[in-house]
């Protein structure tokens, strides 16, 4: 096993040590030991990360009772609220209102900031409660927030805010309301965002309950990816969710030109892997996990992938994890590190430039 991929091993084992508390799955033991590994070194990983431990408690240190809500402070999400169980059926009417609300929403995002590399200016953030466009600077500043927990399109400014219940309404009904708001608080709309993307398609069987898991396993999936991120030290894209495709990707930068490309046209320039996660398309028409590259190593899909994983070739070149695969999995948080890690190895080991 190559170094960089031995070195990846070791940090993910030690992750597990920290976040089990000392408590490690015979999984993320047997993915140690196979990549070259010894008993004798994870005795040693454990009393490095306890050392750690006992030099950061203070003298003053007195137990404290556990609680349910000190669980939530300790990094990790409780057992029942990491990646929800989610339906493609059911989800279907509630995702693609959502999915039309977000395009209402980057449409705002792209037409009140300047363009940034790879259009990073137009694509949403997660939040507490759903999307958010982040604060758009101007002479009244505002932020729009899709709240999927508790059915709001939310718009805030310094000095007030206000909302709209979503309900399943077109989102040609939603932009109107939004400018109306901004109107309504001082914010200057003209010009507005084009209204191409706009339709008077409704969803009558729009659900909260159903946005409500949708929301679970975003915010499931983009603590892993922060968890991923914050390992790499080339550049990497924010963690985003690009409105028209609707999925939640971070992207991987090398630093590398593509051959015979244009330099001043990023687009086509960059080398680059994604990291994303979608709730369906008409390739896939159930959430899954991808891994592309560009330009694509014709060696990559040589890489063993664990159980769970393929290679997609069909319409796009990807490693795929089905969600429903990653549900029943006993770690999904700790397995989506190991594959992420494994590919970024690979893709580095190929040059992807």
């Amino acid at each position: 096993m190559a170094v960089g991929q031995r070195g990846t091993r070791l940090r993910t084992f030690t992750l597990s040590v920290v976040r089990g508390r000392g408590n490690v799955d015979d999984d993320a033991a047997q993915a140690f030991l196979d990549a070259g590994f010894t008993t004798r070194q994870i005795l040693e990983v454990v009393l490095g990360v306890a050392q750690k431990v006992m030099s950061n408690t203070p003298t003053t240190w007195r137990p404290h009772p556990w609680t349910r809500r000190s669980a939530r402070s300790s990094g990790r999400k409780l057992a029942d609220e990491q990646f929800p169980p989610l339906n493609a059926r059911s989800i279907a009417a509630t995702r693609d209102a959502l999915h039309a609300y977000a395009r209402v929403l980057g449409g705002w995002s792209e037409h009140s900031r300047r363009r940034r590399k790879h259009w990073w200016n137009l694509s949403l953030r997660p939040s507490l409660c759903g999307l958010t466009t982040g604060v758009i600077y101007g002479a009244v500043d505002f932020e729009l927030e899709l709240d999927f927990l508790h059915g709001q399109l939310r718009l805030k400014t310094r000095t007030a805010t206000v909302s709209e219940p979503l309900v399943g309404q077109p989102s040609r009904d939603l932009a109107a309301w939004i400018i109306d708001a901004l109107v309504a608080t001082g914010v200057d709309t003209t010009p507005a965002p084009t209204d191409d993307t706009l339709s008077d398609k409704a969803f009558p069987r729009y659900s909260t309950p159903e946005a409500t898991r949708l929301h679970g396993a975003l915010s499931s999936v983009a603590h892993a990816m922060e968890d991923f991120r914050a390992g790499i030290r080339e550049e990497t894209s924010p963690i985003q969710v690009w409105p028209h495709h609707f999925d939640l990707s971070m992207i991987w930068l090398p630093g590398a030109k593509v051959a015979g490309q244009d330099v001043a046209d990023e687009e086509s320039s960059d080398a680059q892997m994604n990291f994303g996660f979608v709730f369906g398309d008409e390739t896939i028409p159930e959430p899954y996990f991808y891994v592309t590259a560009y330009p694509w190593p014709e060696s990559l899909p040589d890489v063993a992938l664990p159980r769970g994983a393929t290679w997609h070739s069909q319409g796009f070149n990807a490693a795929v994890v089905r969600y429903h695969d990653l549900t029943a999995m006993k770690d999904p948080h700790m397995f989506l590190q190991t594959f992420w890690s494994d590919l970024l190895t690979a893709g580095r080991d190929r040059q992807v430039r």
